[in-house]
C-alpha cells in the first residue's frame, strides 16, 4: 500500500532520511509486540512495521543505483537482497532459542532493538552521494513524477512479468514441504532440508545473477530476467512431473536449481526497475514495481493450494505455475531496455 509514497519520499529526500525512518519504524513496532494480547493488535503492528520495511527496501535500492557504476550495480543489489535471506536464517536460528530459554517477548525486544540501533548507525554514518542528480537537478512535481513512471511502457511490462515469478517463489516456498511429503513420501525433516536448500540457492543466486548481468552480459538486465522466467517455468513443470521413484539426488538438484531461479531473481528485478526510473525516480519506479510483486505473493499461495485441494494434483498446480512463467517471458521479450544512468 505504501510503496508509492515511500518511493516518492526516497526520491525527494535522498536515501539517508527514509532509511533512518524505515529502520526506526520497523524496529519500534516490532519491539511493541511484547505488549500484544489480541490478533487485531498484532495485525496493526505488523501493518505499521511494514511501512518501515517498504522505506528500507526502496531507500537501499536507490542508494545502489546512485552509488555504484553500471557494471557493479546488479551484483551489489544482489548482495543487498541476499541480506533478506541471511536475516531470515539468523532469525530462524536465534529467536526461537531466545523464546525457549527466556521468553518469546525477548525475541521481539532483540529484533526491535536491532532495528533502532540500525537507524542510529544510518543517521550518524550514512550520506547521500555529493554529486548525484538528486542534489543537482530540480525536482518535478509529484504528479508529474508519478505519471511518468505509470506511463512508462517498459516499467509496466517488467512489473507485470514479476507477478508469476513471485507467485512461483511464494507458492513454492509455502508448499514445498507438503509437496515433498505428500507426493514423494519424503520425511518431513528431509523435506525441510530441501526447502532450506532452495532458499540457500536463492541467496547465492541473487549476487550470482547480478554478476552474470554485470560481467557476462555487459550490464544488460533484460536477458537475465528473461532467463529467470524461462528457467523458473521449466523447473516448475519439471518438479510437478517427477515420478514418485525419482532418486533423491536428482530431486535435490532439481529443487536447488528451482530455488536458484525462482528465489534468486529479486536483485536483477530491482536493478532493472531502478535503472528505468533513473536517478530522479529510482525509488518510485521500484515502489511501483513492488506493488505488482505484492499481488503475486498474495495470490500465488492460495491459488496453488486451491488447485491442489480441488483437483488433488500437485502436478497441475506446478504446471499452472510453470506455464504462467513461460507465458510472461513473452512480455519481457518485448521490453526495450534502456539505461538512464
Amino acid at each position: 500500500v505504501f510503496y508509492l509514497p515511500s518511493g516518492l519520499l526516497t526520491d525527494r529526500f535522498g536515501t539517508r532520511l527514509p532509511l533512518v525512518i524505515g529502520l526506526g519504524v520497523l524496529g519500534t513496532f516490532t519491539g511493541l509486540f511484547v505488549w500484544v494480547s489480541r490478533f487485531a493488535e498484532s495485525f496493526l503492528l505488523r501493518f505499521l512495521g511494514g511501512i518501515g520495511g517498504g522505506l528500507i527496501i526502496l531507500s537501499t535500492t536507490r542508494a545502489v543505483i546512485l552509488w555504484f557504476p553500471e557494471k557493479e550495480r546488479a551484483t551489489v543489489m544482489g548482495f543487498k537482497q541476499s541480506g533478506v535471506n541471511l536475516g531470515g536464517i539468523i532469525g530462524g536460528m536465534s529467536l526461537p532459542t531466545l523464546a525457549i530459554m527466556y521468553s518469546w517477548r525477548l525475541g521481539f525486544i532483540v529484533a526491535g532493538g536491532l532495528g533502532i540501533i540500525g537507524a542510529v548507525i544510518a543517521f550518524l554514518s550514512m550520506r547521500d552521494p555529493p554529486h548525484s542528480s538528486y542534489t543537482e537537478q530540480p525536482k518535478a512535481s509529484v504528479g508529474r513524477d508519478l505519471r511518468t513512471i505509470v506511463r512508462n511502457r517498459d516499467i509496466m511490462l517488467v512489473a507485470l512479468a514479476s507477478i508469476p515469478l513471485v507467485w512461483a517463489e511464494m507458492a513454492g516456498m509455502s508448499f514445498m514441504v507438503l509437496f515433498l511429503t505428500e507426493a514423494h513420501y519424503i520425511h518431513v525433516v528431509t523435506a525441510g532440508f530441501l526447502l532450506s536448500l532452495a532458499e540457500g540457492a536463492g541467496a547465492i543466486a541473487k549476487p550470482g545473477w547480478g554478476f552474470i548481468s554485470d560481467r557476462v552480459f555487459d550490464g544488460k538486465r533484460k536477458i537475465v530476467f528473461l532467463l529467470c522466467l524461462v528457467l523458473a517455468g521449466i523447473l516448475s513443470l519439471t518438479l510437478g512431473n517427477l515420478p514418485v521413484e525419482t532418486p533423491f539426488w536428482f530431486l535435490s538438484i532439481t529443487v536447488f536449481l528451482w530455488g536458484f531461479v525462482a528465489i534468486g531473481w529479486g536483485g536483477i528485478y530491482l536493478t532493472l526497475l531502478g535503472e528505468f526510473g533513473g536517478a530522479e525516480s529510482a525509488g518510485l519506479a521500484a515502489g511501483y514495481g513492488l506493488i505488482f510483486t505484492s499481488f503475486g505473493s498474495i495470490a500465488g499461495p492460495p491459488i496453488f493450494g486451491y488447485v491442489v485441494d480441488v483437483f488433488r494434483s500437485y502436478s497441475l498446480a506446478w504446471g499452472l505455475t510453470g506455464m504462467i512463467c513461460l507465458a510472461s517471458a513473452l512480455i519481457v521479450w518485448s521490453v526495450r531496455e534502456e539505461k538512464k544512468l
